[in-house]
């Protein structure tokens, strides 16, 4: 009886549960929309509680809490029906079901909770709705994220979203909407394609390891240096942005398409191998392709190193946007024709010859910059395989002539991508040198590559120069293989 009784009360408890899942599931599944704690103005300036506004088609099979009066129904110049829900001050509209896509386009939200989001949500874009705060840590499947014009989010977290290969935080043209935005956390590993937070002044996020990462908008940051260590990198654009450096690491196959513009603050661009960047064509943002140096003068612009490019020639993609340019290196260019008159303080230059006609040496070489009495300025021909001796041999006659060096010194190649320190580069004596190997030999060379001195790091790998002895001026710290410009103060 006992045995009976027992298996009676299993029974049930296991009933007991089977009716509970459905329930706890369904639990899970849901979104939650904080709504402002206040009302807003309309156009005609009169309080209007909080709403939010969903494209109906993503809402067809799910429920929708939270709300008062009738959904509001409208249609768009797209033909997109869009369904408005007007809630109270402060109120919690809630999402439950199990939709692939939810697409917000307006309201008024100060928090959205996604810490309970469904498996089966692939799509999540929220834009114009003024949030503050956003949990996004149940969202784990979502492929397609569109946050924008979010004006007072300062920080996001999308270290759940490790699926998510479209990541937009921002566009173009939406001015100072989003610009509250400082710091993005990103998924690791990531298998972002797109990431785009323009427009949003961001300056703190960790963009070093992207493998699949193909296009890159960073417009409107305040990100600094930006090193991309993603080899399908297709395309990378830049407008009003604070942005010193632009490297790209390792080779870049499918690159097409770099644009900056109005990048007041930039000093270096590096790109060692892009082959299908080429030339600058196309009159819109949406058609662009190839180089570009838009907008305003980037008058600090003086280092720009692009290797195996598919560029021809100059006034595409220069249009006279880097008056102070220094050095200009485009090793593996097909060069074809180049007009150097627009860059006055150009004093090194390095690219290949190969694809120019000897009758055109004269009128680019025409193009140079003047020196002045006591300037130097190098043209080194960067040579191929395919380089004729002789041609080669007349164009290095013309430049002499022009009274330009054929041969780069050492001295002028900078240290970069190593881990050796030399510091401090401005000084009134001592130089260090940390992080060689041990014993490896070290000099300095004056600007006009004379040696002043030599010798070896020690057994940690570092050494002490006193310059103090010598004349103020540039000099150059060979390390190994590698040089450091120094200035003696």
């Amino acid at each position: 009886m006992f045995k009976k009784n027992y298996l009676a009360l299993i029974s049930l408890y296991a009933i007991a549960i089977a009716c509970l899942l459905p329930s706890q599931a369904i639990a899970q599944n849901e979104i939650r929309f904080e709504m402002a704690k206040t009302t807003h103005k309309d156009e005609s300036k009169k309080d209007k509680p909080p709403y939010i506004k969903f494209l109906t088609s993503d809402i067809a099979d799910v429920q929708v809490s939270g709300y008062v009066g009738d959904p509001i129904e409208q249609v768009d110049n797209k033909d997109r029906k869009w369904t408005y829900f007007i809630t109270q001050v402060g109120a919690t509209l809630v999402v439950k079901g199990t939709p692939t896509k939810i697409r917000v386009l307006a309201g008024y939200v100060d928090r959205t909770d996604l810490s309970k989001a469904p498996k089966s949500l692939k799509t999540f874009w929220m834009r114009g709705t003024k949030t503050k705060e956003f949990d996004l840590s149940g969202a784990t499947e979502v492929v397609d994220l569109i946050i924008r014009n979010q004006n007072g989010l300062k920080e996001i977290d999308l270290s759940a979203q490790k699926k998510a290969k479209i990541i937009q935080l921002g566009r173009f043209g939406v001015g100072n909407q989003g610009w509250s935005l400082k710091k993005v956390i990103m998924p690791r590993p990531s298998v972002v394609e797109k990431l785009d937070i323009s427009d949003t002044g961001v300056n703190d996020i960790d963009i070093s390891n992207l493998p699949h990462l193909k296009v890159f908008a960073g417009s409107g940051t305040q990100l600094g240096e930006v090193v991309l260590n993603s080899p399908k990198i297709e395309a990378v654009e830049f407008s009003r942005a604070h942005l010193n450096k632009l490297e790209f690491k390792g080779a870049t196959p499918n690159l097409h398409k770099v644009w900056l513009q109005d990048i007041f603050t930039i000093t270096e661009i590096i790109i060692p191998n892009a082959p299908k960047l080429g030339n600058g064509s196309g009159n819109s943002l949406s058609t662009l392709n190839g180089l570009f140096f838009s907008g305003q003068a980037m008058n600090k612009l003086k280092h720009i190193k692009i290797h195996n490019s598919a560029i021809t020639e100059s006034n595409d993609f220069f249009a006279g946007q880097t008056p102070n340019l220094e050095d200009l290196d485009l090793t593996g260019a097909p060069i074809e024709d180049f007009n150097f008159t627009k860059f006055s303080k150009l004093r090194k230059i390095r690219m290949p010859i190969d694809n120019i006609k000897e009758t055109d040496f004269d009128k680019i070489i025409n193009t140079l910059p003047i020196l002045q009495e006591g300037e130097k300025g190098y043209f080194e021909v960067a040579k191929t395989d395919a380089t004729n001796s002789n041609k080669l041999e007349a164009f290095e006659q013309k430049l002499k002539a022009k009274g330009w060096n054929t041969k780069i010194p050492l001295a002028f190649e900078d240290l970069s991508n190593e881990e050796v320190k030399v510091f401090p580069t401005q000084t009134t004596d001592v130089v260090k040198i940390e992080g060689a190997k041990a014993n490896t030999a070290y000099a300095l060379f004056s600007m006009n590559g004379a040696l002043c001195e030599k010798g070896r790091a020690d057994h940690s790998g570092s050494a002490v120069l006193h310059l103090a002895s010598y004349s103020k001026g540039v000099y150059i710290v060979k390390i190994g293989s590698k040089y450091q410009k120094v200035l003696l103060k």
